[in-house]
């Protein structure tokens, strides 16, 4: 499930980079979530 949105692992990832990945992601949650429900269902 996608909601709440929570980090899960950073491997790789500099904080300042992390930071803009959860930006993005809360800014298209919606549009995010509306996809993984089409291809999963509820």
């Amino acid at each position: 499930m996608l909601d709440p949105v929570r980090l899960e692992g950073s491997r790789g990832f500099a904080g300042k980079e992390l930071n803009r990945i959860q930006e993005i992601i809360q800014d298209h949650q919606a549009t995010l979530l509306g996809s993984w429900h089409e291809f999963f269902g509820n």
